[in-house]
């Protein structure tokens, strides 16, 4: 093989550097535009994380008042459709026969009891399906999120354990595959057959903590599955017990403390519902004072005029015979009955009638709120718009840019275009070799000859 004239090595050497000048000219620009938009988009980011910082604590309140009223409205909603199913029953009953709460109103309770059960028994199937390794990396965590710890403190606490004891590390031991898959359910089946109702403080922290957007069972599974499936637990077990709550005495044992724990339900119910407004402290109190405070007070009034007649006439009182005084105290007796009637179905109705009156002031508020964490929400998504619109006279362009400079570098770097000086230095690349070969060749038979 011929070797290439020394003038045409020369031009595809000059052409071969100048190419390679051309595409590190072109790295160094792609690398610069690159940086660049980097530098932009980062900038660009760190803007939108500040603006959206600067507008949460606005809307974070919001978000707590309308998850907090959506608890609370379920609470008031289950209430009031089991007094109205009271007061029904109730009046059903009492035309041909005496009511009986704890008989009668049975089959209802048992109904609200059976729903809260069948969401405990998904709970429980979602906590045998648990995987194993969420539970291995959720269990070695040194430092968990603050979701995690405050769902596996309360669910100790709900299972019993004192205070002192609810730490991260006997939480790990909570969150091992065999007790968490083995025990966790039959505990919490124990649980529900020896309280019958939980303390009053505890049920309060299961309603602040449901109530608290951070803590919705999607946002426990986000965290970790096995937290998520505790979560859930801690909802079912509070809606559980919100039945017994709502539907005492009759889903109560029957002991010594039923009617003790029958006024502490009502009392707890109206705390949490009605807060400060005047309401009757439980329906059984209401009724029974009625019953007790009512009849004296007729009775007087009743009594007032004949003790003014008495007190201008003493002589016509003296006179009164045995069926007179026979037929007022019988008279009083019929009346006194019927007031004891008729206070249980009032301050059932005048009850309801509060409740739906808070019902009514909850969902304003809710709507309140909502309006305003919309408006809120308007107005940063126009700041992030404006800012968005900044961000694109600039960064937009240097991506065309940075885009069809990639493109070229790439069609450079790779030889594909036709006629590229690279290809011809391969062929140089190629021959030199022969051609040294060569010429040392024919220097060496011409020494030969010389010798």
């Amino acid at each position: 093989m011929s070797a290439l004239p020394s003038d045409d090595v020369a031009r595809l050497r000059e052409e071969l550097a100048r190419e390679e000048a051309e595409l590190i000219a072109l790295e160094s620009d792609v690398e610069s535009k690159a940086a660049q938009l980097s530098y932009l988009h980062t900038e660009y980011t760190l803007n939108k994380m500040r603006l959206r910082h600067h507008y949460e604590p606005r809307l974070e309140p919001l978000r707590i008042i309308t998850c907090a009223a959506a608890e609370k409205e379920s609470l008031l909603v289950l209430q009031i459709e089991w007094l109205e199913r009271y007061v029904v029953e109730q009046e059903r009953r009492s035309q041909d026969s005496v009511f009986i709460e704890a008989r009668d109103m049975k089959p209802a309770a048992e109904e609200y009891l059976k729903k809260a059960e069948q969401v405990l028994l998904r709970c429980y199937e979602h906590i045998t399906e648990c995987p194993e390794d969420a539970l291995r990396m959720i269990s070695q965590y040194a430092c968990p999120p603050d979701e995690a710890i405050a769902t596996m403190q309360l669910v100790m606490r709900v299972r019993g354990e004192p205070p002192e004891e609810c730490t991260w590390g006997a939480a790990q031991v909570l969150l091992s595959y065999n007790y968490f898959h083995e025990f966790f359910v039959t505990r919490s089946e124990s649980l529900r057959k020896q309280c019958d109702l939980l303390d009053d403080a505890l049920m309060n922290e299961l309603e602040l903590f449901c109530a608290n957007p951070h803590h919705a069972v999607d946002a426990l599974y986000q965290v970790s599955i096995p937290i998520g499936c505790m979560g859930e637990w801690l909802r079912a077990i509070r809606d559980y017990y919100r039945v017994k709550l709502v539907t005492a005495p009759v889903l109560l044992r029957r002991d010594a403390n039923l009617r003790k724990e029958t006024e502490r339900a009502q009392a707890w119910l109206k705390a949490v519902t009605l807060g400060n407004w005047d309401a009757p402290k439980s329906r059984l109190l209401s009724i029974k004072t009625a019953t007790i405070t009512a009849p004296p007070t007729q009775a007087k009034e009743d009594e007032g005029p004949a003790t003014d007649s008495t007190t201008a006439d003493k002589a016509i009182e003296t006179e009164l015979d045995v069926e007179e005084r026979e037929a007022l105290a019988s008279y009083a007796a019929v009346k006194q009955s019927l007031q004891h009637f008729r206070p249980s179905t009032v301050a059932t109705t005048d009850f309801v009638m509060q409740l739906r009156h808070r019902l009514h002031r909850l969902r304003e508020s809710v709507r309140a709120a909502e309006e305003k964490r919309e408006e809120t929400e308007r107005e940063m998504e126009e700041r992030l718009e404006e800012v968005r619109g900044n961000y694109d006279g600039t960064m937009v362009p240097l991506e065309d840019q940075l885009e069809g400079t990639t493109e070229t570098f790439a069609q450079r770097i790779t030889c594909k275009r036709s006629g590229s000086p690279a290809l011809a230095s391969n062929a140089i690349a190629s021959e030199q070799p022969a051609a040294i070969a060569a010429s040392n060749a024919s220097e060496g038979i011409v020494d030969a000859a010389c010798a």
